[in-house]
């Protein structure tokens, strides 16, 4: 059975969506909403209020996740430090850093993990780097970088992300700038079958009954049509082919590496990768768990890993 429809993968999400409902202070009202489809007010922790019924259950869900993992919520007339201000007239929600998206664009976990647990983070200041987002979902990790001042390369290839990642680069004119974007997966040099329409789930390894041959790079393909013989990040989420391109020898052509594995779902172990990086040549590297679900680093995880390079100084360690 796909593990999307096991019984015990419906047993988790339920558990999952009862504790999360604890964001909010009237969680009877939110149960309701999912099970009998009734219209109520949400009161969240910290104030923010919200009309829910069955036209805008999946947004308030959203919502409610988002602060389930740590973000304040607001709105435009009540401006909050360190808050995600939320406006329904405009349909778009702002990050603390100022980052606008829109707010059908939001997926809670990925957002989470970029804006509130920072795991992107390589320095306070990139505006001399440049960043190749492989995976580039909605534009979250683009804007994110770009907003540190990169220079950023991002590749997205299922057609509903890219079609929203351009629709949040257009919210955030001044950082769309910095922000070269290509409709492409990167993987195999050609085309490749790629699962699309699960928004943040897309992707090679992905149980899906819809499938698409997409036009694809590799990483060396990835380099050679930007023009660049080297590039200072690889940030690399591309659900399925981490297990090849740790082994391209362009992978030697980045300083610093960012790789989110799933090796549960490519049957492989996540060491397999920690000696493709260092024949790459990379020295320094960590492994962590980039949220809060349940699962071990056997199974997924991410890895960050540099050649001794200092991201703020470019000097070696």
């Amino acid at each position: 059975m796909e593990p999307y429809r096991s019984f015990g993968y419906r047993l988790h999400s339920w558990t999952a969506a009862l504790e999360q409902s604890r964001a909010v202070q009237n969680r009877g009202a939110l149960l309701r909403a999912r099970l009998l489809g009734s219209r109520g007010q949400l009161r969240f922790r910290g104030g923010f209020t919200m009309s829910v019924q069955p036209s805008n259950l999946e947004l308030a869900v959203s919502l409610v996740r988002l602060s389930y993992f740590g973000a304040t919520l607001t709105t435009p007339t009540e401006p909050k430090w360190g808050a995600w201000t939320v406006s329904f007239e405009s349909g778009t929600i702002q990050t603390p850093e100022g980052i606008i998206f829109d707010l059908e664009s939001i997926e809670p976990a990925i957002f989470a993990e970029t804006y509130i647990h920072q795991i992107h983070f390589f320095g306070f200041d990139l505006s001399t780097r440049i960043v190749v987002d492989v995976g580039g979902f909605v534009g979250d990790t683009a804007l994110y970088f770009a907003h540190h001042g990169a220079k950023v390369i991002v590749y997205e290839p299922d057609p509903s992300n890219y079609s929203m990642l351009q629709r949040n680069l257009a919210l955030n004119p001044a950082l769309a700038e910095r922000i070269t974007t290509w409709n492409k997966a990167v993987g195999l040099q050609g085309s490749m079958p790629i699962a699309v329409g699960l928004h943040g789930g897309s992707g090679a390894y992905a149980t899906s009954p819809r499938f698409e041959r997409l036009e694809s790079v590799d990483l060396a393909g990835l380099l050679r049509e930007n023009g660049l013989s080297h590039a200072d990040i690889l940030k690399l989420d591309a659900k399925g082919t981490e297990f090849s391109l740790l082994f391209e020898p362009a992978l030697s052509n980045f300083d610093f590496l960012s790789c989110e594995y799933s090796a549960d779902l490519a049957k492989r172990s996540p060491a397999v990768l920690i000696e493709a990086i260092k024949r790459a040549g990379f020295s320094h590297a960590r492994v962590f768990k980039h949220n809060c679900f349940y699962y071990s680093l056997q199974e997924h995880g991410t890895i960050q890993a540099s050649r001794g390079i200092s991201p703020l100084s470019s000097q070696p360690e």
